[in-house]
């Protein structure tokens, strides 16, 4: 059984498109691009020159996946998101719909973009890692294995998160539905196991203590550690 391609114009000729993928009518696939086996592309998505699709793919509507992209084996890709150039998208992951993210990233493997999220440049997402609705990230951001940031949280640039962190939120019972969520300035540090409770926030180039409690704002440029976590000294 042969793959399911679109018509001749739409895929340049250098590109290699493995066995039983589907392409359909309107995608474009520019040259040098590879497409493994058993992966399907739906229409108004175009692939561009030198980007890597692993087998078992499957890319829904209109996306733009830029040039030197790599997106895994078993990942899903939903429907209008973008993804600039150099961008690495890991296995097992799942990227809903109307994400952007920015050249240079590396997104690891069994993360979760949810709806509307937002990737600076050159940030790295380690394993199990979740950014749900509408999350943004500035550039140069790394977080470690199995972090999860809420809905509407901001996280600034240059910040350095490891493993194990939460971002929480919780409805305001007196608002409804409506969650408190705040975030994390440029420049911060958050050590290992650390939660920020919700509706507070850590300021620019602070250090964050492992296996903290974050129940208060924190101004910049301070050290905080412990569970409640507790001013230390001023950097």
């Amino acid at each position: 059984m042969k793959s399911k391609l679109p018509t001749q114009s739409n895929i340049h000729k250098d590109a290699r498109i493995g066995k039983f993928s589907i392409i359909e009518h309107d995608v474009i696939v520019e040259d040098d691009v590879e497409i493994g086996n058993y992966c399907q592309v739906k229409s108004g998505s175009v692939i561009k020159k030198g980007s890597i699709i692993k087998n078992n793919v499957s890319i829904g509507c209109n996306n733009i996946i830029h040039s030197n992209c790599q997106i895994d084996s078993f990942c899903s890709i939903m429907d209008n998101n973008i993804f600039y150039s150099n961008t690495k998208i890991g296995s097992h992951t799942l990227v809903e719909n109307n994400v952007t993210v920015k050249s240079s990233n590396n997104i690891g493997v069994h993360c979760i973009l949810r709806d509307n999220v937002l990737v600076g440049e050159s940030c790295k997402l380690t394993a199990y890692c979740e950014l749900r609705n509408n999350v943004i990230l500035g550039e140069n951001t790394s977080f470690g294995s199995r972090c999860t940031i809420s809905a509407n949280a901001v996280i600034g640039s240059n910040v350095t998160i490891k493993y194990g962190f939460v971002l929480t939120d919780t409805p305001n019972l007196l608002n409804g539905e409506h969650k408190e969520v705040e975030g994390i300035q440029d420049g911060t540090f958050i050590g290992a196991n650390v939660t920020l409770m919700p509706g507070f926030k850590i300021g620019k180039n602070c250090i964050i203590g492992a296996c903290s409690q974050v129940r208060s704002n924190i101004p910049d440029n301070e050290i905080w550690y412990g569970s409640p976590a507790r001013f230390h000294k001023k950097m």
